[in-house]
């Protein structure tokens, strides 16, 4: 048992520093000058390249990647999760203003009592699949049945296996009229 959580714990460890991994390099490679974000394109040109070195430094932007990855990681880890530019404040102390309510309209937006529906429909629906690829898969043995001896050419039986589609796709359309109960 402790075996089994210590090794969901590693595998939980890796999907995270490889997200974050993938996530940091992702934004690093999106196009555009982060300059240009925060000055405009106008300010941007009125910059001279002493000043365009001065900013990137400041930023921590001209350092070597895996330099300003493990400062990315550290500012994550330590809460700080930088300036908005826009705002002129501290993300962190935006999530803090705004995060209660978010959260709370997100919470009271959600509404369970169509989960019983749901959980029918999900039901449904795997009945439905499983009864199309039965039957799915038997017409393509009947098909491939009757084609090895040559009692049907391989060409009828790619036609017949296609026209098996037809009942597949009226069997699921079924799910689509299904209404929810009323209460």
């Amino acid at each position: 048992m402790y075996h089994y959580i210590i090794r969901r714990l590693a595998f939980g460890a890796l999907t995270v520093i490889g997200v974050s991994i993938v996530v940091f390099f992702v934004l690093r490679v999106l196009p555009g000058d982060p300059l240009v974000a925060i000055f405009g394109p106008e300010g941007y040109t009125k910059l001279s390249e002493a000043e365009r070195a001065g900013y990137m430094a400041q930023l921590g932007l001209s350092d070597p990647l895996i330099v300003q990855y493990l400062h990315w990681i550290g500012d994550i880890a330590r809460g700080s999760l930088g300036h908005s530019f826009f705002r002129a404040e501290s993300v962190a102390e935006m999530i803090l203003r705004r995060g209660p309510l978010t959260a709370e309209i997100a919470l009271l937006s959600d509404d369970l009592t169509k989960l019983p529906h749901l959980l029918s429909l999900s039901r449904r629906a795997m009945r439905a699949i499983m009864q199309n690829l039965i039957f799915s898969l038997s017409v393509l043995a009947i098909a491939v049945g009757l084609a090895i001896p040559g009692i049907l050419l391989p060409v009828t039986g790619a036609l017949l296996h296609e026209l098996s589609s037809i009942p597949v796709i009226a069997n699921s359309a079924r799910l689509i009229g299904i209404k929810e109960r009323a209460e």
